[in-house]
């Protein structure tokens, strides 16, 4: 089940910085944090909720980095698309300079 939870942070890490890339926004760094909480009780036990944090590290602007990230686990992150299906996804983020 930790697999899984790496799989969906590297799987969007890469699209993140694929679109930002793509947008010229300068991006030094990326970190991410996945936490996630399972059904109890139940076998098997799946993902219940998975909660991402992201921290940017360089100069790219805020709402790009949304729209990456919201593209990311919306269209292109096939991890995500699987768990989404049985688990809520959510993130946070933050640009550090």
């Amino acid at each position: 089940m930790q697999l899984l939870l790496s799989g969906i942070g590297g799987c969007s890490t890469i699209d993140i910085l694929d679109i930002l890339k793509k947008q010229r926004q300068e991006v030094k760094d990326i970190e991410i944090k996945v936490t996630a909480t399972r059904y109890e009780g139940e076998v098997p036990s799946l993902f219940k909720t998975i909660h991402m944090e992201y921290v940017i590290h360089g100069t790219a602007e805020e709402s790009k980095v949304k729209r990456a990230i919201d593209l990311s686990l919306d269209k292109y992150c096939s991890v995500a698309k699987i768990l989404e299906k049985t688990a809520e996804i959510s993130y946070s983020f933050e640009v550090k300079p």
